[in-house]
């Protein structure tokens, strides 16, 4: 396959860059130049606003830092919106909530933070697509248009009409959302407001996390977020509907599945698993009720409640995260030995999945939830493998649940596992979209 065109889009994509931290400016500078792109800098906000109305058409994207000292970094964004209409990626220091839901509130297509990593600069080009695309609503004014169905993450959260419930858990429910206009279907994730309740609040803290990490997100084995709206009575979340349900849901209907189907299902998990493990992201609820289905058979991770971010240097210490069955051993004894874990804990709950859908049934399912998580966490145990596997996919499995989280290989090694390998390849001649988001993770 020939190589991409060097002067082709996205190269010489038009940045402007606001930062009133010279060291900052200087490195981000460095660092978009890199990818290829023209640079502009500067220090002061005003002055930003001022150079965009003189050079009108002349950027393509804003890199702002929040705090400015001459002008509050989110005017800026409402300037640029209004007057403009250029997409604006706010950064600051800190990933404080409500600080990042502002800026989504305000209409930010993303929000980074220091220190922003290459890849994250990398892929700015893809909002300046989604912002573009807009202009097709433009054309269906013209009444020689034809009329052709906008994409859901294209159409205003106000647009859509709530149908009927799908789903409920202890974060709210889940309702059905369509479109009359364009005949798109979309999931409403939503958690009632009740003020000074603590049960409350601690829903609308995962749902705004949850927002804050889909809004980073673009990978076809990852559910794909619309936009979220927050009102006195709800903060409601506009996301991808996955039409057939969740793997669990799927197995209450059919029983276990048959191991091609698992072959190809734990293919396309490692493939979103691998996508968020490279931006050292942890899910921390993998399992078969997280996973959803659609009518294509393409697979998507779900349910970022729980997930966190993890640096280099730090590991998550929450102990009480996640689904007992699917837990693994470090996560449990975290509390206690002082211990944090990582990624690793991510594929030791992928084991458990894949015996969820090789048995119809979750791990030590004739165990209540506490004495599983004893029983876990104790030196001895070890997961029972399902006889009905191949001997890939034994293997597969005594990989994936070593109970010593150094000695389990990451959702990248495990792609090329005997057990997923010719499966992936099968996904990537169907479906080039997979193909293309793949190769590189």
């Amino acid at each position: 396959m020939a190589l991409a065109d060097a002067t082709a889009f996205p190269y010489g994509l038009r940045v402007l860059v606001v930062d009133d931290d010279p060291t900052w400016l200087n490195i981000l500078e460095k660092m978009l130049r890199k990818c290829s792109y023209e640079v502009t800098t500067c220090s002061l906000a005003g002055v930003a606003l001022q150079i965009l109305r003189e050079r009108r058409n002349k950027f393509d994207i804003v890199i702002s830092d929040v705090n400015m000292p001459d002008m509050d970094g989110f005017k800026l964004l409402e300037h640029i919106e209004l007057e403009m209409d250029l997409p604006v990626i706010m950064m600051s220091i800190d990933g404080e909530t409500s600080r990042v839901m502002k800026g989504i509130q305000h209409g930010a297509c993303d929000y980074l933070l220091k220190p922003v990593r290459m890849k994250e600069l990398r892929n700015i080009w893809q909002h300046v697509c989604r912002k573009k695309t807009h202009e097709v609503k433009e054309i269906e004014d013209s009444p020689k248009h034809c009329s052709l169905p906008l994409p859901p993450s294209l159409i205003a959260c106000s647009q859509w009409q709530k149908e009927e419930c799908i789903g409920s858990g202890s974060f709210g429910h889940v309702y059905r959302g369509f479109n009359s206009e364009h005949g798109q279907f979309c999931a409403i994730k939503e958690v009632l407001v009740v003020l000074n309740d603590p049960r409350s609040n601690e829903q609308l803290k995962q749902l705004n996390q949850e927002i804050c990490l889909l809004k980073l997100f673009s990978h076809p084995n990852i559910v794909q977020y619309y936009g979220s709206i927050l009102t006195n009575a709800a903060l409601s979340i506009y996301m991808e509907y996955v039409s057939e349900g969740s793997i669990h849901v799927l197995l209450g209907k059919h029983g276990p599945f048959k191991e091609s189907l698992i072959r190809n299902y734990t293919a396309q998990i490692l493939s979103g698993l691998a996508y968020l493990h490279e931006r050292r992201h942890i899910h921390r609820d993998i399992k078969g009720a997280n996973i959803l289905v659609g009518s294509n058979g393409i697979v998507k991770l779900a349910d970022f409640g729980v997930a966190k971010h993890i640096s280099t240097l730090t590991e998550a210490h929450t102990s009480n995260i996640g689904t007992p069955y699917w837990m693994a051993p470090e996560v449990i004894v975290s509390k206690y030995s002082g211990k944090g874990y990582n990624l690793p804990a991510d594929i030791w709950s992928l084991g458990c999945t894949v015996v969820e859908m090789a048995t119809g049934k979750h791990p030590l399912h004739g165990f209540e939830a506490v004495a599983a998580m004893f029983k876990i966490a104790t030196d001895t145990y070890e997961p029972e493998i399902p006889d009905n596997l191949s001997d890939e996919g034994k293997d597969f499995l005594l990989q994936c649940l070593q109970r010593d989280p150094r000695s389990r290989p990451t959702a990248t090694l495990l792609k090329d596992h005997p057990f997923v390998r010719d499966y992936r390849a099968e996904l990537s001649l169907q479906n080039p979209e997979l193909y293309w988001e793949t190769r590189f993770y």
